[in-house]
C-alpha cells in the first residue's frame, strides 16, 4: 500500500524480531553477529528518529533473543539459554537486573512471548521434551499461568502453536498452528474460552502474526513456493 518506509541505522550482523516501545520512537530488536549462530544474538536498542545512539544490553555467549515490552515501556521481558535451556527474562529497559520470569517444562522450552499493553498479561509458547508447543498465559509478575491452547493433534519436535500475539483488547490471540517446518495455519484463540478458530490454511508456512491496530486485519508473514510467494 506504499505506506512509506525509513531505515533504521545497521551494523554488522543480521537485525531480526524488532518490536517498538509505547513511546513509538525506541525500537528493541536481535542482532546475529555471526550469521547462522544463535548464540551469538544480542539484544540491541535504537531510535526511529536517530535522536539517541544505539544502545547494546546484553553481552554475553548464549542466545538472547525475541523480545517484547513491559505495557510501560520501563521492562524488557525476552528469550534466553544463559541457563540452558530456552526461558523466558526480564530485565530493566537499560539492560540491568536480568531476572528468570518461568521455569521452562523438564526438557522443553518457553519463547516468543508477547506483553499486553492494557491488562499486563503475557503470552507465550512452551515446548514440552517432544518439542511440541501449546500457548500459556500468565500475569505480569509470572503468577497464575497456565495452558491456554492444546497445540493442536500434531506432535513431534517444531509443531504445535507458536509466535502468539495479542488484540489490542485481549479478547484475542493470534498464532501459528504449526503442523511440520514448512506447513502451518493461521489461528485466532478466545482468550475467555480457549476456543481456537483457523483463519488461514496456506500451501505453505506463516509467521509473526499480528492484529492490525483497529483490530479489523490481521498482518503475518507467507511462504508458498508453489504460488511464487515467499
Amino acid at each position: 500500500r506504499n505506506l512509506g518506509r525509513g531505515r533504521v541505522d545497521d551494523r554488522t550482523g543480521t537485525e531480526l524480531g524488532p518490536r517498538l516501545h509505547p513511546d513509538g520512537n525506541q525500537l528493541v530488536f536481535v542482532r546475529e553477529r555471526t550469521a547462522g549462530q544463535a548464540s551469538s544474538r544480542e539484544l540491541f536498542v535504537a531510535t526511529l528518529d536517530g535522536s539517541l545512539g544505539e544502545r547494546r544490553l546484553t553481552v554475553d555467549g548464549t542466545r538472547d533473543d525475541e523480545p517484547c515490552w513491559s505495557p510501560d515501556g520501563s521492562e524488557i521481558l525476552f528469550t534466553s539459554t544463559r541457563d540452558g535451556a530456552p526461558a523466558l527474562w526480564r530485565m530493566a529497559a537499560d539492560g540491568s537486573g536480568p531476572t528468570r520470569l518461568f521455569m521452562p517444562l523438564l526438557g522443553g522450552s518457553d519463547g516468543e512471548a508477547d506483553w499486553h499493553r492494557g491488562s499486563g498479561r503475557i503470552v507465550w509458547s512452551r515446548a514440552d521434551a517432544s518439542g511440541h508447543h501449546v500457548l500459556w498465559v500468565a500475569d505480569t509478575g509470572g503468577t497464575n499461568a497456565m495452558p491456554l491452547t492444546d497445540g493442536g493433534a500434531t506432535t513431534g519436535s517444531g509443531s504445535g502453536d507458536r509466535m502468539p500475539s495479542w488484540s489490542a483488547d485481549g479478547s484475542q490471540v493470534v498464532f501459528v498452528r504449526r503442523i511440520s517446518d514448512t506447513i502451518a495455519s493461521l489461528a485466532l484463540c478466545d482468550v475467555a474460552t480457549s476456543f481456537v478458530s483457523i483463519r488461514l490454511q496456506p500451501n505453505g508456512d506463516l509467521s509473526s502474526p499480528r492484529f492490525a491496530p483497529a483490530g479489523d486485519r490481521l498482518l503475518f508473514g507467507l511462504a508458498e513456493p508453489a504460488a511464487g510467494r515467499n
